[in-house]
């Protein structure tokens, strides 16, 4: 069953010695100097590459720019990742991969902010069968870079990963999701387990029945999936000790992840 389970977190992956990121251009360095449109990426010419410091974004992680919608009320941009370079293993059932992005949107305020989205994708050699998807959802995060973090074992018969930013405009005239250090990294799921303690929050009680409580987290954001990697909830931390009715999910395991300051949280919750 660890093979396949789905496992949310976020910061690992920057942590990996010698990793090497498939994805072209995934900090949006590269474009087309007359429309800004970032190169490797399909979409319409609507999005650019966009210099942090100039009015949006204050700084990035990784170089100068970030990926921005502009115009469109709703768009996507997308890159296809080759990785039948991996088939041997990816047909063992051996072969994980991390993906990995940061989000964030202009403070317009809470209901009214556009919203960023990240859809993976393993699709067969033709890329006519969709084989896996991870969907992190609508995320909102006003003014602060938030990492979104995705460790998934490819499903036999995947030689492409497709990687969808998807920006949601709600307000104004334009799409402010925003996107940066885009990055897809071949590996495994060991070590996992080690990088998800270093964050003093409590997930109790484990086994739980319709309610359980998570503390020291205030001002986070936390998220439960369930083991086939569907986001069955999502909900802010507004309190030092909050607690959350969870009497529709079915019996069985799920993960629970927390986020907050950049830290991240992640513990197996068995829901009775």
């Amino acid at each position: 069953m660890v093979k396949n389970l789905l496992l949310l977190i976020t910061l690992l992956f920057m942590n990996q010695a010698n990793a090497q990121n498939l994805v072209l251009n995934g900090s949006a360095e590269l474009f087309d100097a007359a429309t800004h449109a970032p190169a490797n990426w399909n979409g319409n010419n609507l999005w650019q590459s966009s210099l942090a410091g100039a009015g949006l974004v204050d700084t990035v992680t990784d170089g100068q720019y970030f990926f921005y919608a502009s115009g469109s009320a709703q768009d996507t941009l997308w890159q296809d990742v080759d990785v039948s370079s991996y088939s041997s293993a990816i047909d063992a059932s051996g072969q994980y991969f991390s993906f990995s992005a940061l989000v964030q949107c202009f403070p317009q305020g809470y209901g009214s902010s556009d919203q960023s989205r990240c859809i993976v994708q393993c699709f067969n050699s033709a890329k006519t069968v969709v084989l896996h998807t991870y969907d992190s959802d609508t995320i909102s995060s006003m003014g602060v870079w938030l990492r979104i973090f995705n460790s998934f074992l490819a499903p036999t018969g995947t030689r492409f990963v497709r990687i969808k930013l998807a920006a949601n405009r709600r307000s104004g005239f334009a799409n402010d999701g925003y996107f940066d250090a885009i990055s897809l990294v071949p590996g495994n799921n060991s070590g996992i387990n080690n990088a998800l303690n270093n964050f003093a929050v409590n997930i109790f009680p484990n086994p739980a029945g319709d309610e359980f409580s998570v503390t020291n987290a205030r001002g986070g954001a936390l998220t439960i999936t369930d083991i086939a990697g569907h986001q069955v909830y999502n909900a802010s931390v507004l309190s030092a000790d909050q607690t959350y009715n969870i009497a529709f999910l079915k019996q069985g395991m799920y993960f629970v992840q927390v986020m907050n300051n950049g830290k991240t949280k992640m513990e197996k919750l068995v829901k009775n």
